[in-house]
């Protein structure tokens, strides 16, 4: 085993990378364990506790990473908008048009390959969202004063919760799929 102080990690090129990391490390015959604590992605993304396991490093080469965010809604979804991910642009929202804070638990599976694509990639999210803005929402609406949950996975997305829609109150049940087999993609339930 090791300890790990204050180390940068290059998770996706040509992401930012995740710096200021500490944590102890596990290693034996065919696998590599990494618990973490704190760290931080470009200026406002805080990372609170962390695994990554890599194992059958002697085969298969698999990786599992979960950790813990504190961000504004903003910076996170920046960084999910940028190439090679672009994973934002594609439900046809604006980063900028978004604020708000959240709390994120985050996990990762993917192989460990040198060509590796988002497409490869197994993720999940799970975030508790206050204060959430949103200029151009659906619906030709304006969000505000948001208590919102998101649950999102490489099926689809949903965001459900309270708001304000227009100066209104309104929950909010907000469905994306991903799915190119299905035949709706966007759902949105306001009451």
């Amino acid at each position: 085993s090791m300890e790990i102080s204050d180390a940068t990690v290059h998770y996706f090129r040509p992401l930012p990378p995740v710096v200021g990391i500490s944590g102890r490390a596990e290693f034996g015959p065919g696998y590599f364990k990494i618990t973490t604590e704190g760290g931080q992605v470009g200026k406002n993304i805080k990372l609170g506790a962390g695994r990554v396991d890599l194992t059958e490093l002697d085969t298969l080469e698999n990786a599992s990473v979960s950790v813990a965010l504190e961000t504004p809604l903003r910076d996170a979804l920046q960084l999910l908008d940028r190439k090679p991910l672009g994973l934002i642009t594609k439900l046809d929202i604006d980063p900028n048009d978004l604020a708000g804070e959240g709390n994120v638990e985050t996990s990762f599976k993917f192989r460990l390959l040198n060509s590796l694509k988002a497409d490869d990639v197994i993720y999940a999210a799970r975030a508790s969202m206050r204060n959430v803005s949103m200029k151009n929402a659906p619906l030709d609406s304006t969000i505000s004063n948001g208590l919102l949950n998101l649950d999102l996975n490489t099926s689809g997305m949903t965001i459900s919760g309270n708001a304000e829609m227009n100066g209104e109150p309104v929950l909010i049940d907000w469905r994306e799929n991903f799915k190119d087999t299905e035949d709706l993609r966007s759902r949105y339930d306001v009451t």
